[in-house]
């Protein structure tokens, strides 16, 4: 959609969604936000693939594919105290 909000609150729901083709539909968020770089999308999206995978990796869409690449492993959600 070209509607931001909805934009986001999709990325939002994909974060909360935890099977491995949301970490890869953040992925490929995350790199079409290259060249935009919207600092909401982008931070919405990174803290997705790190709820979902665990990994503390930057908002770097090459780093993020090589885990998508890598094979995806969804992280056990985190505890009230974690989070």
């Amino acid at each position: 959609s070209e509607d931001r909000d909805v934009r986001l609150a999709a990325i939002r729901g994909l974060g909360n969604c935890r099977q491995p083709e949301a970490v890869v539909a953040l992925a490929e968020v995350l790199k079409a936000e290259a060249g935009n770089r919207d600092a909401a999308v982008v931070g919405r999206t990174h803290k997705g693939l790190v709820q979902l995978t665990g990994k503390r990796l930057p908002p770097d869409p090459q780093q993020w594919n090589e885990v998508v690449q890598a094979g995806v492993v969804i992280a056990p959600q985190p505890t009230w105290f974690e989070d």
